[in-house]
């Protein structure tokens, strides 16, 4: 045999880590189609060992030649060809050979892997990744389907304090997520462009732990078994909006969590009743000529903070016409106060002030918000010794819609993929357990 040929052999042998029970028998180079081949063989002579126990066992045949993608070498596309040899454990019968370049069932070398998670976190789409990977789709979504997998098996001994479940909503939805629950016929596809599912948050780590694709009962449920029994029973408490499902789902599966309602929902609440008022109190205007209140919508949204000097001017004006709609507005800020007291009963008193001024204030909208903060104060109150909120929840949303909106619909391991914080890369070797 030539010299040579042996240390081309030899050298991309090492290049391709096959481990010494492995040899490279032929390399092929196309210029043309910019590819480099090699095939690799079992070593005449080497023991086998079972898979399952490692033990010594006699070989039994050779399985049809498989294929795995490698890492490029010198900007060609490498490829390695082997047939896998089984043996005949006494105990666990025939099973095939683990290579050591590559996973169990797997279709690339774990050098390839590895390199293929790291672009595909790097590229603005998985598109941008297939091209710079010289990979279809499919196979982009394929790895990254066995990175979540390789990474959710790994996570059994993380452990959280703090969960938030959430609907994720849409950019620049700022409807109140417990109005669009109001019906359930109304229920549409997380992966059709709309804004409905089951996100399960990590508020100690900032990270998501599971996504569903329905947003009722059974699905937030569902989503909270799925995380690891250890992690479930080391959880302390849960923010969530005031829906009922949410809270039936939490009790079911995490009795000893305490339910935390989530202050920026509540805000959110108020504001919708604040919307309320104003979109009776112009009507009203309206039919006797008074168009005070026409285009004001967004001034009454908008938290104090973000009006600009002109605009507070002119939201000043509305204010002290004492209408309907400012003193719903009032009532929505004097709220916030209740998340500044430092002890639940400071906060339970305060409660109690506010929520008879909204009672006595004759604004419907306001009154019913008022009862339903009520009906719910026992877990609104909860804020005051987990102080959590799904502000984190909140900030992952539009990651999410950008995953979903990138993954032509709704694929759950694709946001886990990305904001799940797995360790999703192969181990570089094998060992028997």
């Amino acid at each position: 045999m030539d010299i040579s040929e042996q240390s081309v052999r030899a050298h991309y042998g090492e290049i391709i880590g096959v481990g010494s029970q492995w040899e490279v028998t032929r390399v092929e180079v196309s210029h043309r189609e910019q590819r480099l081949e090699a095939w690799v063989k079992w070593k005449e002579g080497v023991a086998m060992l079972c898979p399952q126990c490692g033990r010594e066992s006699p070989g039994y045949d050779m399985l049809k030649e498989r294929t795995w993608r490698h890492l490029d070498a010198c900007g060609y596309t490498t490829l390695l060809h082997a047939r896998l040899p089984r043996c005949q454990c006494a105990e666990h019968k025939v099973l095939s050979q683990v290579p050591s370049w590559a996973s169990p069932g797997g279709r690339f070398t774990l050098g390839f892997e590895r390199h293929a998670i790291d672009v595909l976190d790097g590229a603005r789409s998985v598109s941008a990744a297939c091209k710079l990977l010289r990979l279809d789709w499919d196979t982009a979504w394929l790895i990254q389907k066995r990175g979540v997998e390789r990474g959710l098996a790994k996570r059994t001994a993380q452990q959280t304090d703090y969960l938030g479940i959430d609907e994720p909503q849409r950019s620049g939805d700022s409807q109140p997520q417990a109005a669009r629950r109001a019906s359930v016929a109304r229920q549409k596809s997380f992966g059709k462009g709309h804004s409905y599912g089951t996100v399960i948050s990590d508020l100690t780590h900032g990270s998501v732990l599971e996504v569903v694709q329905d947003r009722d009962q059974a699905s937030a449920t569902q989503a909270l078994n799925a995380l690891p029994i250890e992690m479930r029973k080391g959880v302390k408490a849960v923010a969530m909006d005031m829906w009922k499902g949410f809270a039936n789902a939490v009790i079911e599966v995490l009795p000893q969590a305490a339910i935390v309602h989530d202050r920026f929902h509540i805000k959110g609440y108020l504001t919708k009743a604040v919307d309320s008022v104003r979109r009776s109190e112009n009507k009203t205007l309206k039919a006797s000529g008074d168009t005070s209140l026409v285009g004001s919508k967004y001034q009454w949204l908008k938290n104090p903070v973000n009006h600009t000097e002109e605009s507070w001017e002119s939201f000043e004006t509305l204010l002290e016409r004492n209408l309907k709609t400012g003193r719903a507005w009032a009532l929505k800020e004097t709220f916030d106060q209740f998340w500044e007291q430092l002890l639940e009963a400071k906060a339970s008193e305060f409660f109690k002030q506010w929520f008879g001024r909204a009672k006595r204030s004759k604004l419907e909208p306001i009154k019913r918000a008022a009862d339903t903060l009520k009906r719910h104060l026992a877990n609104i109150l909860t804020y005051f010794t987990h102080r959590i909120t799904n502000a984190t929840a909140e900030g992952l949303n539009s990651l999410i819609q950008a995953i979903k909106s990138n993954a032509r619909g709704f694929r759950n391991f694709a946001i886990l993929f990305q904001l799940g914080k797995l360790d999703r890369k192969p181990s570089s070797t094998h060992s028997f357990p």
